[in-house]
């Protein structure tokens, strides 16, 4: 299937799969992992929006390329490239959640989306990404992740760094926004690329914070795997699989 092409006023790169958008609307997911175009058709990252597709083709599965996933940088580098710039004080990631809310919004508004047919998917830092821009969009009901990254500080590549800045953008500061969201995990049992622990701590602190707002049924789910993979932070196309049957089953509802 080929790609398609989105333009927006802050140039962001967005692609998409799936039905034209000059139909009109149509049950969408946003899926955060890496470039705009590899998120789609690179094997093994493609593989959640290709299961997507087999079972629901009219779907809409868009992709925007994430800070550090731009041409010309190295994908595997892209953490790295975050510490770096964080480091000097430019924080690129504020200004890409901004961004990026900003375009969503604006398709919601030209009605090329519509808001409760819409959700949010990632991958590794694509799942960071996902949660910070759905704290921003009330709107966005439903969140999948995969192998998240929920705290930056967790990550090797800020290992040596030690800054305010760096420590507000942790997810856990996104509870009171995220609680009473349709969310799924999934995270190996030894991942120690993201921290399996601090993935769980995310996950209860959510669901504290719902039964603390009188939230009596939060939607909120955390699924341990096996680990596979380097540092245990792989994810089998079983546990793909699966979370692209939730997230479909829930556009459907």
């Amino acid at each position: 299937m080929d790609i398609q092409k989105i333009e927006n006023e802050d140039h962001l790169k967005i692609a998409y799969l799936g039905p034209d958008i000059s139909l009109g609307p149509k049950p969408a997911i946003f899926y955060f992992a890496l470039s705009e175009k590899d998120s789609l058709h690179l094997s093994p990252f493609n593989h959640p929006a290709k299961f997507i597709l087999e079972q629901n083709p009219d779907c809409r599965i868009f992709s925007i390329t994430l800070p550090g996933h731009e041409e010309g940088l190295a994908k595997e580098n892209a953490i790295s490239y975050w510490a770096q710039k964080l480091q000097s004080n430019d924080d690129i990631l504020t200004d890409f959640f901004q961004k990026a809310s900003t375009a969503i919004n604006n398709m919601i508004k030209s009605g090329q989306l519509i808001s409760d047919k819409t959700a949010f998917m990632g991958l590794s830092r694509g799942v960071f990404i996902a949660a910070h821009i759905a704290a921003m969009m009330p709107n966005i009901k439903i969140v999948l992740g995969f192998a998240p990254l929920t705290e930056l500080t967790a990550a090797k590549e800020f290992e040596t760094m030690q800054s305010e800045q760096l420590h507000k953008l942790n997810l856990s500061n996104l509870v009171p926004k995220l609680y009473d969201k349709t969310i799924r995990f999934y995270i190996g049992n030894n991942d120690t690329r993201v921290s399996t622990s601090k993935c769980f701590h995310l996950i209860e602190s959510l669901a504290k914070y719902a039964s603390e707002n009188r939230l009596r049924t939060s939607l909120i789910e955390l699924h341990i795997t096996p680990s596979i993979g380097y540092m245990g932070h792989g994810t089998s196309d079983k546990t793909f699989l699966d979370g692209s049957t939730w997230i479909s089953e829930r556009l459907n509802e």
